[in-house]
């Protein structure tokens, strides 16, 4: 009985936490928190009891009135969520007993928005023009998103998101063409919108050119319309721009439509026209048109005849009719064969023609300023040649056309400016990196080295727009005679070159920006034949350059599947030409023209060495061979003519000079055998010590071999070695003053 107090305080406890439990509340969540929860979601609803271990109960849901799910766990999860409202509720049992309902939870079950995909251009772009993608979620009932693009299907795996912007922009390559999609995900519960369709968008790496036609087949009649019209067969949202005379984009007209009309014509409207196309912000350019010719005739052209008539008013028959045309000036055009940039040594022609006139006309041919070339001779040929094109022959040419007495003058040709490169002993370009491409954002680095810092240079530029002008005008900062562009733009791409203060050019270069992601490594100054060549391609997102690549040369195949260089060991003339390379997923870059000059050819360099040094043994082996015929033939003898005169230094140098080869020939001496041979002259018997000689005393010099003595007559002789020449006197000079020689022999 000593245990009721106990049994009676845990009776207490019970019933303490039973009551408890009966007056706890559970909490009902739900993820996402509703109330309006897409079609198809997954819910997870939450009955929370607090103050309790979650495993002191067990849980139980209803909805609607009737129990739909109950488990020890705490939550619920709903799967694929129909299109329909419900609310839930929930409440716990445990062994004090079971707890209050729940507060109530209503799921409204509403359709999922889907996102719609805009591209602007419309799924077709070029390479270099800018493409952007908006991405709108329909009835999104003023819901705040965040967007993602996704290509090629990876929805899950998005290449770009946005927490507010709708829309996505990229400077497009060839290879971004690919299937595009997008979604949106709201930011109050992550909910996210259907994907939307898939959206194919081509781009293409060349650049669209439009066809220029006019309303009319012939000449324009003047105060009659003529309407022109741009033709492109492309995707929509194209804006047309218009120019006369010259390709000028500050003197341009622009239309919304592909036409423009000439109300009432005029003889000043007959000129040369293009037009090119421009779409998006920047704006992306196409090509120029060809030139189209508009001529103008005046009233008075037509139909033409004519008759005689006597004295006595008896006529002819008239004519047969003429048509007579009459147009508005025309303007020469000017074309250059092979191409307008050359290296040093090459030649080039420059062509002039009156397109669409009859014969007649004399050329005449301008550089810069509309100087008259001195050379320049008038006449029908219509070309003027270089044979062999130096630096100085750089610059922008011109020519006119003209006919009759008084000449009657054309316009002006269209410009063309003619680069030729070489090794300047004045003044250099440099250029870091040292390459003609670039890929664009990078930095580039011109500078004019002048080895002897006589002249002041300015990096000039020859651009797209057209102009001529200073690096400073381009955006870069200029140092003295170095030019920096610290960001380059696809507009820097042009002809960079040193100009000095009295407006000599030199050196100039060809730069190319790209905004694609391969390049092509390629020589920036002219190449010399017999030097090594090494082209590289080059990725944008990568320092290295084993890239793998296909190379062409003038748009022919000429290397594929290499690791991204292509060497050529000894470079020649028929490598010149213009190429690029191409990778087969990541594009292809632009074309440079790689130019080769001649130069002195080491092979024959190294042929004339060899037959010189061949030449001169010859000479000394057929010097050696007649000296040991003379020897072996019994001696060497000299026989002066009469009344020469020789002093006796000359003498003794000739005598040793025998002596010499005389010891190469005879290989028979023995080698202790000694030869020695003296010739001296002796004063005349009466004559003054110091008179004065008018003639040389000559000698005859006869060498002998002697054969090895034998032992008698070493024993003989102290000597028997030695070989005496003998002395003879054969003649006699008795004559008082020394006026005839006295020879002498030795034998």
């Amino acid at each position: 009985m000593e245990f009721r107090p106990l049994s009676q305080l845990l009776l207490m406890l019970s019933l303490a936490q039973s009551g408890l439990a009966q007056d706890v509340s559970p909490i009902l969540s739900a993820d996402p928190p509703g109330p309006q929860i897409f079609s198809g979601e997954t819910v997870k609803l939450t009955c929370l009891i607090p103050g309790w271990r979650v495993s002191a109960w067990r849980y139980y849901w209803q909805t609607n009135g009737q129990r739909v799910h109950s488990s020890d766990l705490n939550y619920y999860i709903i799967r694929d969520l129909k299109e329909q409202s419900h609310t839930y509720k929930c409440y716990g049992t445990s062994d004090y007993g079971g707890s209050q309902w729940s507060n109530e939870v209503t799921l409204t079950v509403i359709e999922r928005p889907k996102a719609t995909l805009y591209p602007v251009p419309d799924r077709k772009a070029f390479s270099g023009e800018r493409v952007t993608l908006t991405c709108v979620i329909q009835g999104d009932m003023g819901s705040e998103w965040r967007y993602m693009w996704s290509k090629e299907g990876y929805s899950e795996n998005p290449f770009h998101s946005s927490g507010e912007k709708t829309e996505y922009s990229l400077h497009v390559v060839e290879s971004d063409s690919g299937v595009y999609t997008c979604k949106g995900q709201r930011k109050q519960d992550s909910q996210s919108s259907k994907t939307s369709d898939a959206v194919k968008l081509t781009v293409s790496a060349v650049k669209p050119k439009p066809e220029l036609t006019s309303s009319l087949q012939g000449a324009a009649l003047i105060g009659n319309p003529v309407t022109l019209y741009c033709k492109l067969e492309q995707s929509a949202g194209w804006r047309f721009y218009w120019s006369k005379h010259t390709q000028n984009p500050e003197n341009e007209t622009s239309t919304e439509t592909s036409s423009t009309t000439i109300s009432s014509v005029t003889p000043s409207d007959g000129d040369q026209y293009w037009c090119r196309a421009g779409r998006g912000n920047p704006v992306y350019y196409t090509h120029y048109s060809d030139a189209l010719w508009v001529n103008i005739t005046e009233a008075y052209g037509g139909k033409y005849t004519c008759r005689g008539e006597r004295s006595d008013s008896q006529s002819s028959d008239t004519s047969d009719a003429r048509t007579l045309t009459v147009s508005a000036k025309p303007q020469a055009v000017l074309s250059m064969f092979p191409q307008s940039w050359l290296a040093e040594g090459d030649p080039v022609t420059l062509s002039c023609e009156v397109r669409g006139s009859s014969t007649g006309w004399t050329f005449s041919w301008y550089r810069y300023e509309h100087t008259l070339l001195s050379d320049s001779i008038r006449g029908a040929g219509g070309s003027y040649t270089v044979s062999s094109a130096a630096v100085n022959h750089t610059g922008v040419y011109v020519c006119r056309a003209e006919r009759g007495k008084p000449a009657y003058q054309t316009h002006y040709s269209n410009p063309q400016t003619l680069w030729v490169t070489g090794v300047s002993s004045i003044v250099s370009l440099i250029i870091s990196p040292n390459r003609s491409q670039h890929f664009s954002g990078q930095s580039l680095s011109l500078s004019c080295e002048d080895q002897s810092n006589s002249t002041t240079w300015t990096v000039m530029q020859h651009t797209h727009s057209g102009r001529v002008s200073d690096c400073s005008s381009g955006g870069g900062s200029v140092t003295g005679s170095t030019c920096v562009y610290n960001v380059l733009y696809k507009s820097h791409t042009g002809v960079y070159w040193c100009q000095s203060e009295s407006g000599v050019a030199r050196s100039p270069v060809n730069i190319t920006v790209h905004n694609g992601k391969v390049i092509l490594d390629s020589p920036v100054h002219v190449v010399t034949e017999g030097d090594h060549l090494t082209l590289r391609c080059l990725y944008s997102f990568t320092k290295s350059s084993n890239l793998r690549a296909d190379f062409y040369k003038d748009g022919l195949l000429i290397l594929n599947q290499t690791t991204g260089e292509m060497m050529i060991h000894k470079v020649s003339k028929s490598d010149e030409g213009l190429y690029h390379c191409k990778h087969p997923e990541r594009g292809e870059s632009p074309h440079s023209w790689v130019l080769v000059k001649a130069g002195e050819s080491p092979g024959l360099v190294g042929l004339t060495l060899w037959l010189t040094l061949a030449l001169v043994f010859i000479i000394l082996l057929t010097l050696v061979m007649l000296c040991c015929y003379q020897i072996n033939k019994g001696g060497v003898s000299w026989s002066p003519p009469f009344g020469s005169r020789r002093n006796t230094t000359q003498e003794k140098s000739e005598i040793g000079a025998v002596e010499g080869c005389q010891s190469a020939c005879t290989e028979d001496l023995a080698e202790d055998t000694h030869i020695y041979d003296t010739a001296e002259q002796t004063d005349i018997s009466g004559q003054d010590s110091g008179a004065v000689c008018s003639d040389v005393t000559y000698a005859d010099i006869e060498l002998k071999v002697r054969k090895k003595a034998t032992k008698k007559q070493e024993m003989a002789s102290a000597n028997t070695d030695t070989v005496y020449s003998e002395l003879k006197n054969t003649g006699k000079g008795e004559t008082a003053g020394c006026t005839e020689p006295t020879y002498y022999s030795i034998n």
